[in-house]
């Protein structure tokens, strides 16, 4: 039975390729659901008998079946173009280095944050953690407390990318290491960082947020200003995802500092939730008992903040979705002209 497994194909990522598919004149696709679970396609091309295609999504990547129905050659080629375009799921085995326990401590809370269930065992000179997240993405940590060691290996997910960039934003001072550290995760662009100094960094982020950017603190500076290089690169990444991860973080970050400053939050609280807000229409509004602490005009800036939060930080990086849907590089770039902006109007109306 001729298949192709461990695919890095979503249900979004696959309606992505049939539009791809059918805007190549004469095509047709449709798709039905099957009993045993998996989505059966069956392509129409002018002239040809049609080709059909099973496809099941799995947490380790889909299977693609290809030899069915009375054009298996058709099937085959349409196959190899999903394949093509989606790509394989990578396997990772990576180490990282100087994790101290409370290290490991701020991970394991930070990944918890984003709601992942985390599964420990302790052994005899390691401590096992099974980690698993949206629509079942999985991955294995072993941590080996007398070398400071953090090993993860399984395949390459969300899960790793959020624990290479917070690895990242401990481990870095500068951009450049954060981009250094980022793109060891990148096998297939490891070595073609380009060159682009601090100084016009800092200017094009200037030129985004003006004096918002003398308000922010060097952990979010080194943040945007990644995000602004990894957007600016001539190579495509696989994923945009890792250029944004840091600034969809400082976003929250950002506005939990101001709820601390007005007294909603306690700066020692260690999980800081959002209970201020009321849901109308889908969309948030703060509530009447809150809206004392801020000026009229400052009202709609916090509502908007946390409504950008809600429908970018929450869709990408917490567990209540269902799947990570991977970002491009116009999907990166909208959202942080979206943080842009909402610094720029903080900072305009007392705020930040």
């Amino acid at each position: 039975m001729g298949s192709y497994k461990k695919i890095n194909l979503t249900e979004d990522k696959l309606k992505e390729i049939i539009q791809e598919l059918e805007s190549q004149k004469g095509i047709k696709v449709t798709n039905k659901q099957q009993g045993d679970g998996s989505i059966q396609l069956q392509i129409t091309i002018p002239g040809q008998k049609p080709a059909l295609l099973r496809i099941w999504f799995k947490p380790d990547g889909a299977t693609i079946q290809y030899k069915l129905g009375k054009n298996q050659e058709l099937s085959k080629q349409i196959a190899d173009r999903i394949v093509e375009l989606a790509g394989k799921l990578e396997d990772v085995a990576k180490s990282f280095e100087g994790i101290t326990s409370e290290l490991l401590d701020e991970l394991l809370f930070s990944l918890e944050d984003l709601g992942m269930q985390i599964l420990k065992e302790k052994k005899t000179n390691e401590t096992l953690f099974i980690l698993t997240w949206h629509s079942g993405q999985k991955l294995t940590m072993h941590y080996y407390p007398s070398t400071c060691k953090l090993f993860v290996q399984g395949k390459k997910n969300r899960i790793f990318d959020e624990i290479t960039i917070w690895y990242a934003n401990c481990k870095s001072e500068t951009v450049e290491e954060a981009i250094k550290l980022i793109f060891s995760s990148f096998s297939e662009i490891e070595k073609t960082i380009e060159e682009f100094p601090d100084s016009i960094l800092e200017s094009k982020v200037r030129e985004k947020i003006t004096s918002a950017y003398d308000k922010l603190d060097q952990a979010e500076k080194k943040w945007i200003k990644t995000s602004v290089y990894m957007l600016a690169l001539h190579k495509d990444l696989p994923d945009f995802y890792p250029a944004v991860s840091g600034i969809l973080k400082l976003s929250e970050g950002v506005l939990k500092r101001i709820f601390v400053r007005r007294r909603l939050f306690r700066f020692e609280d260690k999980r800081k939730e959002f209970v201020h807000f009321n849901k109308r229409n889908n969309r948030y509004f703060l509530k009447t008992d809150y809206q004392s602490v801020f000026e009229s005009y400052q009202i709609p800036i916090v509502e908007e903040a946390y409504n950008f939060i809600v429908d970018n930080r929450h869709k990408f990086q917490h567990a209540q979705f269902m799947a990570s849907p991977e970002l491009s590089r116009e999907d990166a770039q909208n959202i942080l002209d979206g943080i842009c902006g909402l610094l720029r109007k903080l900072n305009g109306t007392g705020l930040l």
